[in-house]
């Protein structure tokens, strides 16, 4: 993962480098891809804390179609920017799904985004981009819960 930054990185930024933009299926394993979209997604305000399952799948989808890093993330900040940087007369309902960014991602495969103009949102969005949720281990369901379904 070379080039690319998370959120928790040096500097709050988490966009992989313009003209450095690792293919998915080059840089990246599929499990460090995915979870790289998936910690960029859940940085986003209004998405949820954690991804759901379709989210891991679309973020599979997007690894096997070999969308670079940089593609999606710019997907995102325009998207968010779109939805955060405008007024609004009622609050904006949340984004349930990665899915949302799909038309966005389309938008920029097809009309490149400059990279003064991802600093530019970078800049205007650091306010309200959370930072990644520390990952937490799960418990394994060995030891208590086992010995309380023997219990039954």
């Amino acid at each position: 993962m070379p080039n690319a930054v998370s959120v928790a990185d040096a500097g709050g930024g988490w966009m992989s480098k313009p003209g450095n933009e690792p293919l998915a299926s080059d840089a990246l394993t599929e499990n460090d891809y995915i979870r790289m979209i998936l910690d960029i997604y859940v940085s986003i305000p209004n998405t949820p804390e954690r991804p759901r399952r379709d989210d891991r799948f679309m973020a599979t989808r997007l690894y096997r179609q070999g969308v670079p890093l940089y593609e999606f993330e710019c997907a995102l900040l325009l998207g968010c920017a779109r939805r955060e940087l405008q007024e609004h007369e009622e609050p904006l309902q949340p984004i349930r799904s990665l899915r949302y960014f799909i038309p966005v991602l389309e938008e920029v495969r097809s009309e490149p985004v400059g990279p003064r103009y991802v600093l530019y949102l970078r800049e205007k969005l650091s306010d309200v981009l959370r930072p990644k949720p520390p990952r937490k281990k799960r418990a394994r369901a060995g030891g208590i819960a086992r010995q309380l379904r023997l219990q039954w």
